[in-house]
């Protein structure tokens, strides 16, 4: 019923959250090369859940615009293929994008 697909959603959604938040630690390791780094001083990331909906943000720090859209971009692609195309969100994803589920990509 609709009440155990809500709960699978606050489930998604706390799971989501916990992925995204990992993968903002994971951004900022001083460990990881330049190119695949945001760098604090450069940008900040945040994630947070807002009536049950996840984000990220990310704000420019030094006003470098340029350098801030390009970590952006690096670290939405990193986050749809570390977690985004694991099988918890395999049913959102053919929602999403109208996918044939004998054939979804």
């Amino acid at each position: 019923g609709q009440e155990s697909r809500d709960g699978r959603a606050g489930v998604r959604q706390a799971v989501g959250l916990q992925q995204l938040r990992r993968a903002e630690d994971q951004a900022e390791d001083g460990a990881l090369p330049d190119h695949r780094r945001c760098a604090p001083d450069k940008v900040g990331i945040s994630t947070y859940n807002r009536d049950g909906e996840v984000a990220l943000t990310l704000q420019v720090r030094d006003g470098d615009v340029e350098y801030a859209t390009r970590r952006l971009l690096a670290l939405v692609n990193e986050i749809y293929l570390d977690f985004l195309s694991s099988g918890l969100y395999y049913d959102w994803l053919l929602e999403t994008f109208d996918l044939d589920p004998d054939n979804p990509h």
